[in-house]
């Protein structure tokens, strides 16, 4: 598929991104860079979110950014522009999209690609629906490997692949899977200043996606505030 190149400015810099054309790549490119998807800027709290941020490394730590459905890499990307000094580990599930995520982000010491699917658990995982548009790939865990080899990724064996790591924030785009992933080992939650979570309710209606995840937050002690398609999830610890 043929792909093309994009600069970006952010900070004043310029950045190029690759994409591919005829796909939903340019739409989650304008989410990002045009409409400012992940601007904590927006947010009464931003102070607390930047001062969590310089906290971490003052206590020599590094600030951990996962990217949970990081597609082509663009939030990655702009998590890394925006929090140079933090350690951005992007997990994506679907072939076609982490080949492209690998290309974009291999400049940058500071970012880490995982082919793997966020779950609850480690194991296994496969991509349900092929044949969907770029952004849109679900995937499903298997109780064994089924030759997909796509391997599930549990946010506390992520966190492990970073020495010395604080948890930062927490990006969840991945097409209903929350479902799952806040189904069991949820303690994680609670560690990261930010989750920033697209819920998936309108795409799978009457299956209660959103539930788990709804459960797991009601029990801590957050603002939640509703931004675009993302609710950001600020800890009132910090």
């Amino acid at each position: 598929m043929e792909t093309k190149q994009l600069k970006i400015k952010v900070n004043g810099h310029d950045h190029v991104i690759s994409f591919r054309t005829d796909t939903s790549d340019i739409r989650v490119i304008k989410q990002i860079f045009e409409e400012q998807q992940y601007n904590i800027n927006r947010l009464h709290r931003a102070a607390d979110i930047r001062d969590e941020y310089e906290r971490i490394q003052a206590q020599g730590k590094v600030p951990v950014i996962l990217d949970l459905g990081a597609n082509i890499g663009a939030s990655s990307l702009y998590f890394h522009w925006i929090w140079p000094e933090a350690k951005v580990i992007a997990v994506e599930p679907a072939k076609d999209n982490f080949d492209l995520l690998l290309e974009n982000t291999k400049a940058y010491k500071n970012m880490l690609p995982i082919h793997a699917a966020a779950a609850s658990t480690d194991g296994f995982s496969s991509i349900i629906n092929d044949g969907a548009e770029k952004w849109a790939y679900r995937t499903e865990i298997n109780a064994a490997p089924d030759g997909t080899d796509l391997a599930a990724r549990s946010v506390q064996s992520l966190m492990a692949a970073t020495e010395n790591a604080l948890p930062f924030i927490c990006k969840i785009d991945i097409e209903g899977a929350e479902s799952e992933l806040f189904s069991a080992n949820t303690d994680w939650a609670a560690t990261f200043p930010l989750l920033a979570i697209e819920l998936h309710d309108w795409m799978l209606p009457k299956q209660g996606a959103s539930k788990n995840f709804q459960q797991v937050h009601a029990k801590l002690d957050r603002d939640i505030i509703l931004v675009g398609e993302n609710l950001f999830s600020i800890s009132n610890q910090i």
